[in-house]
């Protein structure tokens, strides 16, 4: 463990550099420590990517699988810094939300909190409140229902999973993911965590040895999401994501400006011109006002049906 610990710090990790990149090192060689577990093999047969960032950060995460402890996933640097939304604190107490939503967010928060160490079940909670408040302005955009028995749930980059929780507590089908076989390595282990079974659960690969040039298009009708992952791929990659969009019931995307030098706003209202679909945008500053991070603000979501 030791001397992949070390070949990991020559390896960059996005927006950490100096002291920040030190930290991010050193708890990594902390959480392997802790309750150590056997080496893991990972034999991944994969395709490069083209997006630097993400090379870097499936490199961290070939860490973390091998010598990190699943129960302290939730709080690997690598994590955090992809899908750690349960580790920005927020206040939503200015929000309201349904019966059912708190519910929703209350049941899953208590299984993450069971399976997970280093966050309280209230961090959880309002992480999928927030995924929440996205899923019904969404829905105000679209006027439609999103989320319910009709319809499948894909996503594009899954995270730790908040959004399948949501899709089978409101009984979605299944569930598809379009992630690295990395991040799905993490995203079955949630899946199992929260219940999910697995015959409900599909995973495509996006790095995956098997050279495709169109994502797969689930069997069956579908809301496509993607927060924070579709507008963070590299440019000449995201034509691989174009028949999933096109071919939804609607796509929610979640994106900041800018990405390896691409005016991610730009891009989408060309992306849903050109695939002849109606598009609506509104700000994290008008949904959430400011209970969430500054950096959050100026964030967009967008629809697209």
């Amino acid at each position: 463990m030791i001397i992949e610990w070390i070949k990991l710090g020559k390896v960059t990790f996005p927006n950490k550099t100096g002291k920040a990149f030190f930290r991010v090192w050193v708890k990594s060689l902390l959480l392997g420590i802790l309750n150590y577990p056997p080496k893991r093999r990972v034999e991944f047969q994969t395709k490069p990517l083209k997006s630097n960032v993400w090379s870097s950060f499936n490199k961290w995460l070939d860490f973390q699988i091998r010598f990190i402890n699943p129960k302290d996933w939730a709080r690997s640097p690598v994590i955090l810094a992809v899908a750690g939304g349960y580790s920005e604190k927020s206040n939503l107490d200015s929000l309201s939300f349904s019966k059912s939503d708190e519910e929703t967010a209350m049941e899953l928060a208590q299984k993450y909190q069971s399976n997970f160490r280093g966050f309280q079940e209230n961090d959880y909670k309002n992480w999928i409140l927030k995924v929440l408040a996205n899923l019904r302005t969404a829905e105000k955009m679209t006027r439609m229902t999103l989320v319910n028995s009709n319809y499948s749930i894909a996503e594009i980059g899954p995270g730790m999973g908040s959004m399948a929780g949501i899709a089978m507590a409101h009984s979605s089908p299944n569930f598809y993911s379009y992630d690295t076989l990395e991040m799905q390595t993490i995203q079955r282990y949630v899946t199992t965590s929260l219940g999910i079974s697995e015959s409900r659960c599909t995973y495509f690969p996006i790095n995956s040895e098997i050279v495709k040039s169109q994502a797969d298009i689930p069997d069956t009708p579908y809301v496509l999401f993607a927060f924070w992952s579709f507008t963070e791929v590299n440019i000449s990659e995201r034509t691989y994501y174009h028949d999933l969009i096109e071919k939804s019931v609607a796509t929610v995307i979640a994106c900041n400006n800018f990405f390896e030098g691409v005016n991610n706003f730009e891009f989408l209202e060309d992306l849903a011109s050109e695939l002849g679909k109606e598009i609506q945008i509104t700000d994290f500053l008008t949904i959430f006002g400011n209970s969430i991070p500054k950096f959050q603000q100026k964030h967009r979501l967008y629809t697209l049906k």
